[in-house]
């Protein structure tokens, strides 16, 4: 609309004339905010709202032709209408283009088939980016809607009566329902501005956002928000559909994915709110609360919430304080067997304050990991694995939910593919070589060979340098990281008494098994802070997927590239490191 005015030149080379002192980089920012102010102050000056430029325009013409008709009134009268008429064909371009689209057709012999493709895939996308951004006026959608109306009865003509032997309506239905997936413009214009609206209030990390929120100073909740001063069209917009946005939204205090139904607040800024129990409800379920929704109807399930011990499995007799726990004896397995003969396949024991689920027939196997996996999905809390996988950041102990299946989808897609171990081939393939030399080495001076350590050592060297960059098996350096190694993996397995039996977690600080877990937990986190920071230092090139590079380089690359749409931050790639 600019280009119609000859002054609109005129005022950019004014503006950026501006003589600024200072650096280069400082200079064309100031000659860039000088002259957006002046078009900004120019372009409301000359032409503010189309819809109200025309009625002024309109106004005009009135006066004008009431006056007495003098050779400048008629004049004046030819000038005003030329521009009105222009004012008006930018407001109706949208439909102009549409309608030239659809005469470029009139002549082909259409199928009803050929007419949906193009009513869907060309007519109802010109307008898809015009619309994201911009509110059409609902007169102008409503003769929209009755060109490509008119388009599929009766494509051949644009004038006369034609007829519809099924109510328009339906065919807006999705196909699944028995319509044809067509889209009404001003429903989808509300639906696209709605999601603009939506990135806006719960903060999406995008451009286009984070410029609306600066400009307009948006710090707080937006359909709260007033902005101030002069506001562009897109603004308008969504000031427009903010309404129907707040009738729809709720706050979300959280997914519940990581939170212990009886054992976690369930709100962070209220401790105290905790479920009631019911009378004869059971609090030895060791679920999380996402797992009492219907997340198909996203409510809760009242059939868990009403009665959480109803059709609960067989139990033998438990004892106070230790449950079942004297019941496993020497050999675990056996007294298993020997109680599942008993109380059948499914059982449910008690270790402590711990329920336990033993499962001993395939068909009841087959039903746990199969139809009701998500139930069984989580694992129960251990205070090792909160202090040493720095609080189930870890792919293997983080409870069920987004931050589980993000996780688990960086180490299928970009650590562990197929594509990725075959980048590793040379590494697996020189270690190899020299566990034989060694070997042979070995066999050359008669010396015995240790084939336990000498593959453990194969191991652990491969495993390093993939992770890790290199080797850290060697000299005095690697005796203390195999021991901080062997200590890690042997706290994972110990058991605590404090987790089966919660009032007596007292116990590990007196033994000293919380000073021995945090003391490791520290050093290993030192440890990986010195791989991380030699990486960073080292000032590698970036990592693409046809550059063999260490899973440290990767997950980096990932983390600033973005790759999954969900951020990961330094805890979560040193979790992984140890997955």
């Amino acid at each position: 609309m600019w280009t119609k005015d000859e002054t609109s030149r005129e005022v950019v080379d004014k503006a950026w004339q501006l003589q600024v002192e200072g650096s280069q980089g400082f200079k064309l920012a100031r000659k860039q905010t000088n002259t957006k102010n002046e078009l900004e102050k120019w372009n409301k000056e000359h032409f503010g709202n189309v819809r109200e430029r025309i009625k002024v325009l309109e106004k005009k013409i009135e006066e004008v032709q009431g006056a007495e008709p003098t050779k400048e009134n008629l004049e004046l009268e030819v000038a005003l209408s030329l521009e009105l008429d222009d004012w008006k064909k930018d407001l109706n371009d949208i439909k102009e283009r549409i309608e030239s689209k659809l005469s470029s057709w009139k002549s082909k012999n259409l199928s009803w088939a050929s007419r949906a493709t193009l009513i869907k895939s060309m007519i109802q996308v010109i307008l898809s980016y015009s619309m994201s951004v911009l509110q059409v006026p609902k007169g102008l959608c409503d003769q929209l809607d009755a060109i490509v109306r008119r388009f599929w009865w009766n494509p051949k003509f644009n004038k006369g009566s034609y007829s519809n032997p099924i109510a328009w309506d339906l065919l807006y239905w999705p196909l699944k329902e028995g319509g044809l997936g067509f889209r009404k413009f001003w429903e989808f214009n509300q639906a696209l501005l709605a999601k603009l609206a939506w990135w806006l209030l719960v903060g999406k990390d995008c451009l286009c956002i984070n410029l609306l929120r600066v400009k307009y100073k948006v710090r707080t909740n937006w359909l709260n928000h007033k902005a101030s001063g002069s506001i562009s069209s897109v603004w308008k917009s969504l000031e427009g559909i903010k309404q129907p946005v707040a009738q729809g939204a709720c706050i979300l205090i959280g997914s519940g994915d990581s939170i212990w139904i009886w054992e976690d607040p369930w709100i962070s800024n209220l401790p105290h709110f905790r479920p009631n129990l019911r009378e004869n409800a059971s609090m030895d379920e060791s679920i999380v609360v996402s797992q009492l929704l219907d997340h198909s109807k996203t409510r809760w399930d009242i059939s868990k919430l009403r009665n959480t011990k109803k059709n609960s499995p067989p139990s033998p007799p438990k004892l106070p304080i230790i449950g079942n726990l004297h019941q496993l004896g020497l050999q675990p397995h056996r007294s298993l067997q020997t109680l599942a003969q008993r109380h059948g396949p499914l059982m449910l024991l008690h270790f402590g304050s711990v329920p336990v689920l033993v499962v001993s027939s395939a068909d009841a196997a087959q039903e746990i990991m199969k139809t009701q996996d998500l139930n069984f999905a989580n694992r129960p809390k251990s205070s090792m694995f909160d202090k040493l996988l720095y609080n189930y950041k870890d792919v293997s102990m983080a409870p069920y939910g987004e931050y589980w299946r993000q996780m688990k989808s960086i180490l299928v897609l970009h650590l562990l593919s197929n594509k990725r171990v075959q980048s590793f081939c040379t590494v697996r393939e020189e270690e190899t070589f020299l566990m034989i030399e060694k070997i042979k080495q070995s066999y050359d001076s008669s010396s015995s060979v240790n084939l336990s350590e000498v593959f453990a050592k194969l191991t652990n060297d491969v495993v390093c340098r993939v992770a890790l960059g290199k080797k850290y098996g060697e000299g005095e350096g690697g005796r203390k990281f195999k021991e901080l190694l062997g200590e890690f993996v042997e706290l994972l397995g110990v058991i605590s008494v404090g987790d089966y039996i919660p009032w007596l977690s007292w116990v590990n600080r007196v033994n000293g098994l919380d000073a021995r877990a945090e003391k490791v937990a520290k050093q290993l986190d030192d440890f990986l802070e010195g791989v991380i920071e030699e990486h960073l230092n080292f000032k590698k090139k970036e990592v693409h997927d046809h550059v063999l590079s260490d899973f440290v380089d990767i997950l980096f690359w990932i983390q600033k590239e973005k790759v999954i749409g969900f951020p990961i931050d330094r805890v979560s790639i040193k979790a992984l490191l140890l997955a």
